[in-house]
């Protein structure tokens, strides 16, 4: 399951009304990149359509439209909407699966370590 947070589901909403998209899904996707504390990042994207082998879930009313392989490494994730401080407004995906690569003991990522 992914679960989108009341908060983050207001916004989805808007979102899809202002670009008339409302029959839409959320595409959530997992892009690999790099190492260490950043080694895996996430694409939000609004998608007209759903593929053959896409996995089609509902939290909040919005629908959530994700490829097999992305399901297996993001089941349990919540989508929420934050407001920080320094770095501004957006929405913020916490995968409880993802591990911390990194060899700092010092790390302050919050993901579990590997190591």
């Amino acid at each position: 399951m992914i679960n989108i947070t009341e908060k983050a589901a207001e916004v989805i909403k808007r979102i899809l009304e202002e670009n008339n998209k409302t029959e839409s899904f959320l595409r959530l996707a997992v892009i690999k990149s790099g190492c260490g504390c950043s080694g895996q990042k996430y694409g939000l994207y609004i998608d007209d359509q759903k593929l053959e082998n896409d996995i089609v879930l509902e939290s909040n009313g919005i629908r959530i439209v994700i490829d097999p392989l992305s399901y297996e490494e993001t089941k349990g994730t919540t989508i929420d909407y934050i407001k920080h401080e320094i770095y501004g407004e957006g929405f913020q995906i916490l995968n409880p699966n993802e591990e911390c690569n990194c060899q700092d003991d010092e790390c302050s990522c919050n993901k579990k370590h590997s190591n």
